[in-house]
C-alpha cells in the first residue's frame, strides 16, 4: 500500500525504507507470528466458544505473568533490527523483574516500539489505518468485498463498527470509516452499495486479455469523505481519494482463509499473465497505474 501522508513524524515511526530495506533478512519465526492466522483465530474462536478465560488461567496457573502484553509481537519500527531492539527494550518489562520508568518510557517512544499483528480481524486493506494517522489519498490493492467493509450497509447509519463471520465461524470487525458527499447515493440506498456501483461500472481492467482462473486486475479511484470512527481516531467530514487496485483468485476458485489452496498457484501464475499482458500495452488501466505511482 502507498499513501499520501499530510503528516508523519518519521523520528518515531521511521520512513517507508526501513519498512523495506532488507525485508528478506527478517526472522520468519517473528514475521509469522504477526500474522493474526497465528493466533488471532485462535483467540476468536475461544472467545467465541466462551473459552478464553479458561485459556487465560492456564497461563496464569503455569505462573506466566503479564500475558497480555507476551501476546503481541513487539517492533522498534524506526531501528534497523527491529524485533531485537524491540526484544532488548520489553522483554525486561513484560518479564515482571523491572519496572516502567521515565528512561524506558523514553526508549519505547523514541524506538518506536509497536505491537505487530496483520488486518485479517479488523482492516484487511490496510487503508483505515493509513487514514487515521493523516493520508488523503492512499493507493491500496483490495478486493471489492473488503473495501465494501469500510463503508455502511444502511443509511443513516450510526454503529462505528460491526461484526461479520469468516467462513460462518470466525468473528470479524468491519468499521465504516468512510462515505459520500452525495447522501443519496446516487440512488443506491447504502455507501456500500454505491460504492460496489462505482467499482463495476467506473473501474477499468490493466490487461486486455481474458483470465480463467482469476478475476482481472482492475483500478480506479473513488473520492470519498471520512465518518467519525473513535476506534481509529477518525474525524469526519475530511476528503479522502482511495486510488484502488481490484482483482485476484477468491471470486473465481475460492482460495484464501479457509479455503484448499491447491490450486492457489495456478491462480497466481494467471495474475502474472494479467499483469505481463498490460505491460505490452498502453491501455487506459495502464496509465492510470502509472499516474498514481509516477505523476
Amino acid at each position: 500500500m502507498y499513501s499520501t501522508i499530510a503528516e508523519t513524524d518519521t523520528q518515531t515511526l521511521g520512513t517507508f525504507d526501513m519498512f523495506v530495506d532488507n525485508a528478506r533478512g527478517l526472522p520468519v519465526n517473528r514475521v509469522v507470528a504477526a500474522a493474526s492466522a497465528a493466533l488471532g483465530g485462535f483467540i476468536y474462536t475461544a472467545a467465541g466458544r466462551g473459552e478464553l478465560e479458561a485459556v487465560v488461567k492456564v497461563l496464569l496457573d503455569q505462573k506466566v505473568t503479564n500475558v497480555a502484553s507476551r501476546f503481541p509481537v513487539w517492533a522498534a519500527i524506526s531501528t534497523r533490527d527491529p524485533f531485537e531492539a524491540a526484544e532488548t527494550i520489553v522483554s525486561p518489562i513484560i518479564g515482571g523483574y523491572a519496572e516502567t520508568t521515565v528512561e524506558t518510557n523514553g526508549q519505547l517512544a523514541s524506538n518506536g516500539v509497536l505491537p505487530l499483528v496483520d488486518g485479517g480481524y479488523t482492516d484487511t486493506c490496510g487503508i483505515g489505518h493509513a487514514v487515521s494517522v493523516g493520508a488523503t489519498t492512499v493507493t491500496a490493492f483490495c478486493s471489492l468485498s473488503n473495501l465494501q467493509l469500510l463503508f455502511s450497509s444502511a443509511k443513516q447509519d450510526i454503529r462505528t463498527f460491526a461484526t461479520y463471520f469468516q467462513a460462518g465461524f470466525v468473528p470479524t470487525n468491519s468499521f465504516p470509516i468512510f462515505d459520500f458527499e452525495d447522501t443519496n447515493y446516487g440512488g443506491f440506498g447504502s455507501a456500500q452499495a454505491y460504492a460496489e456501483h462505482q467499482v463495476k461500472t467506473r473501474f477499468v481492467r490493466v490487461g486486455v486479455d481474458p483470465l480463467k482462473f482469476s478475476a482481472n486486475i482492475t483500478v480506479g479511484t473513488i473520492n470519498v469523505i471520512t465518518k467519525s470512527n473513535l476506534w481509529f481516531g477518525i474525524e469526519g467530514a475530511k476528503k479522502v481519494i482511495l486510488n484502488i487496485i481490484s482483482g485476484g483468485t477468491a471470486p473465481v476458485l475460492g482460495v484464501g482463509a479457509f479455503e484448499n489452496f491447491a490450486d492457489f498457484s495456478v491462480g497466481l501464475e494467471t495474475i502474472v499473465d494479467d499483469l505481463a499482458s498490460a505491460m505490452g500495452t498502453s491501455s487506459e488501466g495502464t496509465r492510470m497505474l502509472q499516474s498514481w505511482f509516477s505523476p
